[in-house]
């Protein structure tokens, strides 16, 4: 740190809070300031070890905003008020990841069917990506679904319908949106 930021080191928040807007290395040294409550939330929240530097810099983003956003008049502490602020956008960060992964998850079942692999209009990539999504969910399907869960699965990645796959089952269509609700929990487990 120069010798300025070293001074600005032993100010109060408040201190810093108000040179924040006439002096760039004060945010700099608020950041610094709250990076070890950043990372604590960050292993606390169990964030996976992948997603730690993504969550620390969300967790940078939303000290920043506390500092932009925080009024004395509250009656909170800003030591306070941005732990607040960086539990809470943490928390939305997992939340949105792991929502990502569902939704990834759920395409990989339902959305993978032989004419998505075939599909002339895809680009590369995104053909090679399916079927590495479809071949993980088989090898899923192989080693964690009842036979039954597994030949309701591939009727569906052919292509289809719930009543269809009853018919052929001899079952109902509630029967088959429970098989497949029980195949989604089960591969969403073992992802």
């Amino acid at each position: 740190m120069s010798k300025k930021a070293d001074d600005l080191s032993d100010c109060t928040d408040a201190q810093l809070l108000t040179q924040i807007l006439r002096r760039d290395d004060a945010m700099r040294v608020l950041l610094t300031r709250y990076l070890p409550l950043v990372r604590r939330w960050v292993l606390r929240l169990n964030i996976p070890s992948s997603e730690r530097e993504d969550a620390c810099q969300e967790g940078l983003i939303a000290v920043t905003d506390a500092a932009r956003r925080y009024s004395e008049k509250r009656g909170v502490s800003f030591a306070a008020f941005v732990g607040v602020c960086v539990k809470n956008r943490l928390v939305s960060f997992k939340r949105e990841r792991e929502t990502d992964k569902r939704k990834a998850l759920d395409g990989a079942v339902t959305g993978l069917i032989p004419e998505a692999v075939a599909d002339q209009s895809a680009q590369p990539e995104e053909t090679a990506l399916r079927r590495v999504q479809l071949d993980a969910v088989k090898k899923a399907a192989a080693v964690h679904l009842t036979a039954r869960e597994r030949q309701v699965l591939l009727l569906l990645m052919e292509g289809y319908r719930y009543d269809e796959i009853a018919a052929m089952t001899e079952t109902t269509v509630k029967s088959v949106n429970n098989t497949m609700q029980r195949v989604r929990r089960k591969l969403r487990q073992y992802q």
